[in-house]
């Protein structure tokens, strides 16, 4: 049915689609807790494993990384509920 579109419509359609999923992201991302937030703010900014582990006061870089994966598999999993 969207290929029948206008391509005006198919932008607004693409639009509408794409804010309802940051939607659910902002969503999804506030359950998951302050830390696991912040974490992966800080990595989509572009800070390195090293820089967040001084910014937020963890061990190592290492730490860090596992703490990453720890979110981001739980932030699948609050997206597998839906």
């Amino acid at each position: 049915m969207l290929f029948q579109l206008s391509d005006s419509s198919k932008t607004v359609i693409q639009q509408l689609v794409e804010k309802s999923d940051f939607d659910l992201l902002k969503k999804r991302l506030s359950e998951l807790g302050d830390t696991c937030q912040e974490l992966l703010h800080l990595s989509a900014d572009g800070y390195s494993d090293r820089e967040i582990a001084a910014k937020m006061e963890y061990k190592t870089a290492d730490v860090v990384k596992t703490s990453r994966l720890r979110c981001l598999d739980r932030l699948r999993q609050l997206y597998k509920r839906t």
